[in-house]
């Protein structure tokens, strides 16, 4: 889940950490908010895309 202004720094920049996301020379928490938020649009396309090429690996294998 995407961090907002209820976590700590640490917290976020873990999160921006597990989402390969930069933050060299942010330390304000508004700012790495302001990065988790403009990044989350890409990691829930890229989320999106996993999901669906399971799915169509899985109805390819049971079709067989």
């Amino acid at each position: 889940m995407k961090p907002t202004d209820t976590n700590t720094v640490a917290e976020i920049t873990a999160w921006l950490d597990a989402h390969s996301i930069d933050h060299t020379g942010k330390t304000a928490k508004a700012d790495l908010l302001a990065l988790a938020t403009a990044n989350n649009a890409t990691s829930s396309a890229a989320s999106a895309a996993t999901s669906s090429a399971a799915d169509s690996s899985a109805a390819s294998s049971s079709a067989k």
